[in-house]
Formats: C-alpha cells, structure tokens, sequence
C-alpha cells in the first residue's frame, strides 16, 4: 500500500507540473498580447508626441482599439488638430489685418523681400508695387466715428480683392 500511494502521489506530482507548466505558458503568452496591445500604442503615442513638439502637426495616432488607449489616441489626434488650427489662425492673424483679411506690412515686407533677392538672381523677373493712401481718411474717423471708418476700409478691400486676379 505504501508503494501505491507514493507511486500515485508520484502520478499526481508529474501531472500537477504538467497542469502548472501549461497554465504557466498560457499566462506567459498572454501577458506577452497583453503587453503587446498596451506597449505598442503606448509606444505610438510617444512618437508622435516626440513629432509634435518637433513642430510636426500633421501625423496622426492610429487608433486599432476601442478601450483606454484608443480613447487617448483619439484624445491625442483631436488635440493636435486643434493646434494645427489654432498654429494656422496665428499665422493668418500675423499677416493678415484682421478688419480687412487683407495681407499686412509684415507679409507685404516678406514678399518684397523675396522678390528682390528672386530679381537679384534672375534680373528678367519683374515686379511693381502698388502704394494707395486714403487721402485725409482721419477726417472720415473724426466726423463720422471709427465704425463708419472700418465700413469704409472693408468696402475699399473689396473693390481692391476685386480687380486682381487668383493666383
């Protein structure tokens, strides 16, 4: 009887080996897809944002995944395209005057600037500028108010945008 139970405590010992070594690779296997599917879009998310504060803020997050992770990516893409429009009202506001929509001194001075160095190296390119004052405009200002003033000054842009062409 003693040879019995050690042989079938034996049988038992092997088979609980056998059953804890194969519950031990299935856990190892998924911890490794488990990993897999958090590490690799965690790992996205940092590269783009790498990109991001590189200034690059056209890269998007791929979203596979509907849980956390895909929230946060999604998250992500919606905030980077809120600075890629919020980047490009700034730049429009910095060359552009915001009454008229028309391009300001600053962006008249970087095109004319472009413009000479490009006549510098090709002297066949020609170019003109065009200055137009309002002649005693601070009358208009002063008699009938600044409302009246910026009416003016939009309807003038819109003649001026009228007679060019697109390019």
């Amino acid at each position: 009887p003693r040879v019995l139970f050690i042989k079938e405590l034996h049988i038992t010992l092997v088979h609980s080996m056998w059953i804890a070594m194969l519950i031990m690779g299935i856990v190892m296997i998924s911890a490794f897809f488990v990993s897999h599917n958090i590490t690799l879009p965690i790992k996205r998310l940092v590269e783009t944002t790498r990109r991001v504060s590189a200034g690059d803020l056209v890269t998007k997050v791929d979203v596979f995944s509907n849980d956390e992770i895909g929230e946060l990516s999604r998250s992500f893409n919606e905030m980077m395209d809120t600075l890629r429009k919020s980047e490009e009202r700034l730049v429009f506001e910095a060359f552009h005057d915001m009454l008229t929509a028309l391009p300001n001194r600053a962006l008249l001075l970087d095109r004319l600037e472009r413009l000479i160095e490009r006549n510098r190296r090709h002297h066949e390119h020609k170019f003109a500028v065009l200055f137009v004052d309002l002649d005693r405009f601070k009358n208009v200002n002063d008699s009938l108010g600044h409302a009246k003033g910026d009416e003016l000054l939009i309807a003038i842009s819109h003649r001026l945008q009228a007679c060019l062409r697109t390019m």
